[in-house]
């Protein structure tokens, strides 16, 4: 079972029902952790997003955590995430994987965009410092208010949804998946 504990924390917690402590905890982001998600073609891969306005991408098969024999992932949280992706300035409420394209991960937030992104291009980062990147392959403007939620189609890989605030859904057909700003067409 896999739950954010405390997500004012900062952190978020994989548990187990035969045990008393978590599994993991990854000491995720510097504010509130809004939503954590694990890849659907990579099981030890989790995304999370945070009112730090950052995507982060942790692999849970290289742990990041200090280790020696009085320290344990109760007592010393993972913290370094494989990828911080920087996509908003305002608060991300949601993200979603592409069920389709394994690398390509939705968000929005505050900002009222809905922002692709793919993780695999990853910028140049200093050493001992976690990769910085993900190349946004175009935004969505629509909503008059903050958008609460994005999720990409169970069905096809081009059709993204939002829910906002403004008291809308929509349904969106991206262009094809290039850079840039751009705006797509609504489908009624």
């Amino acid at each position: 079972m896999d739950l954010p504990s405390d997500p004012l924390a900062h952190q978020f917690s994989k548990w187990s029902p035969d045990r008393p402590r978590s599994v993991t905890t990854l000491k995720a982001h510097q504010s509130c952790v809004y939503q954590a998600l694990f890849s659907p073609h990579h099981p030890d891969i989790l995304a999370t997003c945070s009112t730090d306005g950052t995507i982060k991408i942790f692999d849970l098969r290289n742990p990041a955590y200090a280790s020696g024999p009085n320290s344990n992932a109760f007592t010393n949280p993972v913290s370094a995430a494989a990828l911080t992706v920087p996509a908003s300035v305002t608060e991300l409420l949601s993200l979603d994987w592409n069920k389709y394209q394994p690398f390509i991960i939705a968000s929005t937030g505050v900002d009222r965009l809905v922002k692709t992104w793919d993780c695999r291009m990853v910028a140049n980062a200093p050493p001992a410092s976690e990769a910085v990147g993900g190349v946004c392959q175009f935004q969505i403007s629509g909503h008059e208010y903050a958008a609460r939620k994005v999720q990409w189609s169970p069905h096809r890989a081009d059709i993204l949804a939002t829910a906002s605030y403004d008291m809308t859904c929509r349904m969106y057909v991206p262009p094809s998946f290039s850079c840039g700003i751009s705006t797509s067409q609504k489908i009624s």
